[in-house]
C-alpha cells in the first residue's frame, strides 16, 4: 500500500501537467487591401503564443496562414489591429477570415464578417479584442478523420488534409496495336511514375484493372502507360476537338494529352475505356 501511495505521489506532477495542456488550430486570411497593415496577436499570461502581420510595410504577399499552437488551459487574449479601419477582402474572391478551433471545443473563434461599402468580408474596427477560455485536451494527433477514407486514423483529433480514397481503374487493351508486358497508371498523384501503380489481367481477357488509393483532389491529370513509359496514351487529332472518341482528354500546350480524375471525398469507379479512348471498345464504330 505504501508503495502504491508513493507511486501516485510521484505521478501527481505529471498528471497535473497533462491536465493543463491545450492547443488550438488557426486558419486565417488577411484582407487584400494591401496598403492596410494588419496584425493578429494571441497571448496567454502576457506570453506571445502567435503573432502575424500583413501589408505593404511588411512586403508580405502570402495572405493565408495556418498553424497549430500549443498552450495551457485558461484564457487566451486575441487582438486584431488594422491601420485603416478593418480587414478587407476585395469582392467575394478573397474574403478576410479567422477560424480557431480544437478537438474539445470545436470552432470557438470565428468573428462575423460584414459588407463595408464596396468591400465584402470586412472586420470594421481599427482594433478588435476577445478573450477565449481554452479547455484541457489530449495532445494533437494529426491524420485523416474521415471514417470512409482508406487512410482513416481513428486516433486523430486534428485533420491533416491527407485523406485517400480507392479508385478503380480499367483499360481494354485489345485494340492496342503493338506488344507490351505491363500496363500502368501514371499521373500527378504518383509523380508520373511509369512503374509504381501497375494494373493486372488475372483472367487473360486483356482488360487490365486495379485499385489505387489516391488523395482528394478536384483534378488529377493522369493516363495509362505501358512498360515504364515505353508507350503512353496520345490520342491523335486532338486539335480543335477533332477526335470524337477522346473527349475526356485534355490537350496541353506541349502536345501531351491527359485524362482528368476528380476524387471528392468518396471512392471512384472508372468506366472501362479503350486505350486512348473515352469509351468501351464495344461502343466504338469502325
Amino acid at each position: 500500500m505504501k508503495k502504491f501511495i508513493l507511486f501516485l505521489f510521484l505521478c501527481l506532477p505529471f498528471l497535473g501537467v497533462a491536465q493543463n495542456q491545450s492547443w488550438f488550430e488557426i486558419k486565417m486570411e488577411f484582407g487584400q487591401y494591401t496598403f492596410n497593415d494588419q496584425t493578429i496577436l494571441i497571448t496567454q499570461n502576457n506570453d506571445t503564443l502567435y503573432y502575424e502581420e500583413y501589408g505593404d510595410t511588411y512586403n508580405n504577399l502570402a495572405r493565408y496562414r495556418y498553424a497549430v499552437i500549443n498552450a495551457d488551459t485558461g484564457d487566451i487574449e486575441i487582438k486584431l489591429t488594422s491601420e485603416y479601419s478593418g480587414w478587407y477582402g476585395v469582392g467575394t474572391q478573397s474574403p478576410a477570415y479567422i477560424e480557431m478551433s480544437n478537438a474539445t471545443q470545436g470552432l470557438f473563434y470565428n468573428p462575423a464578417l460584414i459588407t463595408y461599402g464596396t468591400f465584402q468580408g470586412a472586420y470594421p474596427n481599427y482594433t478588435s479584442e476577445a478573450t477565449i477560455n481554452l479547455l484541457s485536451q489530449p495532445p494533437p494527433i494529426t491524420g485523416c478523420m474521415d471514417s470512409t477514407s482508406s487512410s482513416y486514423n481513428a486516433n486523430a483529433n486534428l485533420s491533416n488534409g491527407q485523406c485517400t480514397y480507392p479508385v478503380d481503374f480499367a483499360v481494354d487493351m485489345n485494340s492496342y496495336p503493338d506488344t507490351f508486358s505491363q500496363v500502368y497508371v501514371s499521373g500527378q498523384f504518383n509523380s508520373w511514375s511509369g512503374i509504381w501503380d501497375s494494373l493486372a489481367d488475372p483472367d487473360g481477357d486483356n482488360i487490365w484493372t486495379g485499385t489505387i488509393d489516391i488523395l482528394n483532389n478536384p483534378g488529377w491529370l493522369w493516363k495509362y502507360s505501358v512498360d515504364n513509359w515505353a508507350d503512353q496514351e496520345l490520342p491523335p487529332n486532338m486539335q480543335n476537338n477533332q477526335n470524337p472518341y477522346a473527349t475526356c482528354f485534355l490537350l496541353d500546350v506541349y502536345g501531351f494529352t491527359n485524362r482528368n480524375l476528380i476524387v471528392d471525398g468518396a471512392a471512384v469507379v472508372l468506366d472501362t475505356n479503350c486505350w486512348e479512348k473515352c469509351f468501351d471498345c464495344e461502343d466504338i464504330i469502325g
